[in-house]
């Protein structure tokens, strides 16, 4: 029962993400996607990841998010799921590109027009 299964290529292939949310999610991850282009595709992977069952993500007085899971009475100021997909993004970023990674990928511009990247 992997929670991540849900998110292959085939099911958020068509999500739109913006081109300044990719590149604000990248350097998060200490990528930039002009440089690292071959992770892209785990980027936004890991954007695109809802959180896991029992966690939601709550605003604190200061005005800052956070994430709890109620049932096990934890909190995090991380995704959940980040520690999933940080070890993945940097070896994406340190083993370059891949076969898989020359496949293109839309985006959406500001402005609502779709946007191709391979």
């Amino acid at each position: 029962n992997n929670i991540f299964s849900h998110t292959d290529d085939s099911a958020i292939e068509y999500v739109r993400v913006s081109p300044d949310e990719i590149v604000e999610f990248a350097a998060y991850y200490g990528a930039d996607p002009r440089v690292h282009w071959w992770a892209l595709r785990v980027i936004r992977q890991a954007l695109l990841t809802p959180l896991p069952g029992g966690w939601r993500e709550v605003v604190d007085r200061h005005g800052q998010e956070y994430y709890y899971h109620e049932q096990l009475d934890q909190s995090t100021r991380t995704h959940p799921v980040d520690s999933y997909y940080r070890p993945r993004i940097t070896n994406a970023i340190n083993q370059g590109p891949q076969p898989e990674d020359s496949a293109w990928m839309v985006f959406v511009s500001r402005g609502g027009a779709f946007v191709y990247h391979n």
